[in-house]
């Protein structure tokens, strides 16, 4: 251990031993003043104090010369202004152990010098003091000249938080805080009326504390000195019960003042001990009016009760009078005052504010501490509006023509309509509270009881087709059943029950599948359909259409049908004012699918119409009518055409011819008749067949349209003979040219299997206006030239041919 150690641990004991032997003196010198002195002296406390200072003044004397032979080991600054400090403090010891040994003194020699009368007032003194500082209320003495305190009890110093030193001479305005100016006011004005009491003031206590007192002030005379006697009780408590009581009551006639019921009281004797405002006008008319002290026979009638539907104010007196004071009334006071039972939610009619109304009534025993019975509380809630709704939403609910109901978690029956009970035969009144295995048949019942469930447990609305089979009829009915909810205090929301409506849907059902049967004939028909708007767009189409015109489904919505803008004689808007006046239209269009392919399509278009004739959409009926056009065309081709050719046979040949005649005549245009004939064209076939035949004919042809310009015209006559129609030709100059490429063209030979085969003409020509011009004549000219070349075998192919003119 160190030295600095030891000698703190050495002082710490020091310090011990003076605080023991300074007890140890106390103690002793209260033994011998208790001996001594007489009881209540003020030497009883003053004496040990003064030898408790002087024990430990010597005592700390020693300590100090004991601890400056042990120095520390270091020493510094700190350390010597605390030694100088201990030594001041000794100093001052010193000072008040020498005045209480004076004081000590003094104090014998008035013992020795009192008489025994002294010693009894002294005593009586004494007494007073231990009184005046054992009463609990705070007490103060002011000098009534300067305000200031002179004397205070231990409850005023304990209530201060202060000391008796701090306390004593300080003004008394530093200590109380009056309340109100009047309080101080009444304060000043003591040494007038000499006493003042009940003035409120204040007083902080030292630990920052506030309470509130009731001051209570009287002026006397202390020892040839004018003080005031200022005793305070502490009302702090007092006054926040009060406060609490204030709000309470403030609170609870604010909710008597405002709560829709109308709220009574009465005592054992059955007179009324008061009201709120709302009863008091529904049974006085005047919440001013006294009701206090009076029983129900007592009560006036209310000024406000008028002729309601026809009843006079005496009759509305006496039937309030039978529902408010009857003997019913009396009865239930009586039973709810004598046995403590209540009544609750007794429903009846009565008279409020001068109409008829639906009141629960409920009465309950008011007791007091003891718990005897001390009057009765009666509530009445006017349930007018309520019972009316409930009215007015049962007449609702038997005005919706469909089976409705109302039914809680569990599934049993709050509410049921007439057309619910007609349709199970249970009388609408003996269905709530029963369940649905009570009142429909047990299949049924299950399919719905689940169905419930379902909605109870998942919280979400359920529309579903459902059969129902109920006295022999089954019917199809579409159930809607909706949850109803409610949400707790905390957000959960929570499925209390369901309400359903069942609407019969057998009708709609026989007409959905007729509606369906429909459909499928349309989705099947061989024949596009489509249906427009009033105004002709598109709202559905068919596959059929699809497979017609390409369109699909989703690009033909909402657009006219594309075959209208292809009408070669008349716009569409004249269709649909066609369709609009009740007419249909109908006819063949050449139109373009949508891949660009020219098509033939037979298109019908119809009003669709409602009962009551109002034109709604339109019907819109396709037929794809290219093949048969085809084959008509087909059949009109091969009938003004060679089979084998292509070319214009006779018949055609010979209508333009006339035709040629006819715009000769009409503007003089010329033109030649060539009439041409293969040359031993038999042998080819004797030879090579009739197949080989036909290739050369076909080559031929070929060759001889290839030849020709577009405004000339070939022809087969039938046979391997042929003709061409050279229009606009100016001389023969230039027909002998046409003959010559005709000719080179036809010579040109033909590869039948893996020979040539050479074909060569014989051409006859005939010229308009020149040889004539009746068709029938030219024909037989050329016909003649031609026979002419064929003869003349060695002569060129043409000229040969040519008739000389004239």
């Amino acid at each position: 251990m160190t030295p600095k150690i030891r000698h703190s641990t050495r002082h710490r004991i020091s310090v011990v031993l003076v605080f023991l032997l300074a007890t140890l003196g106390a103690t002793s010198l209260q033994f011998v003043a208790l001996s001594v002195l007489p009881e209540g002296s003020p030497l009883l406390l003053a004496l040990p104090l003064a030898g408790g200072a002087l024990f430990t003044a010597f005592m700390l004397l020693l300590i100090r010369k004991q601890c400056a032979r042990c120095p520390l080991p270091e020493r510094n600054d700190h350390l010597e202004h605390a030694r100088n400090d201990r030594h001041e403090e000794i100093l001052r010891l010193r000072r008040q152990a020498a005045e209480a040994e004076r004081q000590t003194l003094a104090l014998q020699r008035q013992i020795a010098e009192c008489t025994p009368g002294d010693y009894s007032e002294r005593r009586i003194e004494s007494r007073f003091q231990a009184a005046f500082h054992a009463t609990p209320d705070p007490i103060l003495f002011i000098n009534a000249a300067t305000g200031l305190v002179v004397e205070v009890n231990e409850s005023f110093l304990r209530l201060l938080r202060m000391s008796w030193r701090e306390v004593l001479g300080a003004p008394v305005q530093t200590i109380l805080h009056w309340r109100t100016p009047e309080d101080a006011k009444r304060f000043r004005n003591v040494h007038a009326t000499g006493t003042a009491s009940n003035l409120r003031a204040g007083i902080s206590a030292g630990n920052g504390t506030h309470r509130e007192f009731l001051i209570s002030v009287r002026r006397m005379d202390l020892e040839g000195v004018r003080c005031d006697i200022i005793i305070a009780r502490d009302i702090t408590d007092m006054e926040l019960l009060r406060s609490e009581l204030a709000d309470k009551t403030e609170l609870l006639e604010s909710i008597l003042r405002h709560i829709p019921y109308y709220i009574y009281w009465k005592n054992p004797r059955h007179r009324y001990a008061g009201a709120n405002d709302l009863f008091r006008r529904a049974l006085l008319g005047d919440r001013t009016l006294p009701l206090e002290g009076l029983t129900d026979d007592e009560i006036p009638i209310s000024p406000f009760a008028g002729d309601v539907a026809g009843t006079p104010p005496n009759a509305m007196a006496g039937a309030m009078a039978g529902a408010m004071d009857g003997t019913q009334s009396r009865a239930e006071d009586a039973r709810v005052l004598e046995t403590g039972q209540p009544v609750i939610h007794e429903e009846r009619a009565m008279w409020l504010g001068g109409r008829l109304a639906d009141v629960l009534v409920s009465k309950v025993p008011l007791r007091d501490k003891a718990g005897s019975i001390s009057g009765l509380l009666g509530i009445m809630a006017d349930i007018s509006d309520l019972r009316r709704s409930e009215r007015q939403f049962a007449m609702l609910l038997n005005g919706i023509p469909d089976p409705a109901w109302i039914k809680d978690a569990e599934g049993r029956y709050i509410v049921a309509n007439r057309a619910l009970s007609e349709l199970t035969g249970v009388p609408a009144a003996d269905i709530p509270g029963r369940t649905d295995a009570d009142i429909l048949p047990p299949d049924m019942a299950r399919r719905c009881m689940a169905n419930e469930r379902a909605v109870v447990q998942q919280g979400v609305p359920l529309r579903n087709d459902e059969p129902c089979e109920i006295a022999g009829r089954t019917a199809w009915y579409e159930v809607i059943r909706q949850p109803l909810t409610e949400t707790d205090a905390d957000g959960t929301v929570r499925v209390t029950g369901t309400m359903g409506i069942a609407r019969d849907i057998s009708q709609r059902r026989k007409a959905e599948d007729e509606i369906r049967t429909l459909s499928r004939a349309l989705e099947q028909s061989s024949a596009a359909v489509a249906i427009t708007s009033r105004e002709g767009d598109i709202e559905y189409v068919n596959p059929r259409y699809t497979e017609i015109t390409g369109y699909l489904p989703a690009e033909a919505t909402g657009r006219p049908p594309h075959f209208l803008r292809s009408l070669p004689d008349m716009e569409p808007q004249e269709i649909w004012q066609r369709i609009h006046c009740g007419d249909q239209w109908r006819g063949e269009v050449r139109t373009t699918r949508k891949g660009g392919e020219q098509c033939w399509i037979f298109a019908s278009v119809s009003p669709l119409m409602d009962d009551a004739g109002t034109i709604l959409q339109a019907l819109v009926v396709l037929d794809d009518i290219t093949g048969k056009k085809e084959q008509e065309e087909y059949i009109r081709f091969m009938a003004m055409h060679d089979g084998l050719t292509s070319l214009p046979n006779r018949r055609l040949f010979m209508s333009q011819l006339r035709h040629a005649v006819a715009v000769h005549q009409r503007d003089a245009t010329p033109f030649a008749l060539l009439f041409i004939d293969l040359n031993d064209f038999k042998k080819i076939n004797d030879t090579h067949g009739h197949d080989a035949g036909d290739t050369v004919l076909r080559t031929v042809a070929r060759r001889l349209v290839d030849s020709l310009r577009e405004v000339d015209t070939a022809a087969r006559l039938g046979g391997d003979e042929f003709v061409v129609l050279l229009h606009g030709v100016s001389g023969r100059e230039e027909v002998r040219t046409a003959s010559h490429r005709i000719a080179e063209a036809i010579c040109r030979p033909v590869r039948i299997g893996a020979e040539p085969c050479v074909v060569t003409p014989a051409i006859g020509v005939a010229m308009c206006p020149q040889h004539g011009t009746d068709p029938d004549e030219l024909l037989s000219l050329a016909d003649k030239a031609m026979y002419l070349c064929k003869n003349e075998r060695n002569c060129p192919y043409v000229e040969c041919g040519i008739q000389p003119e004239g």
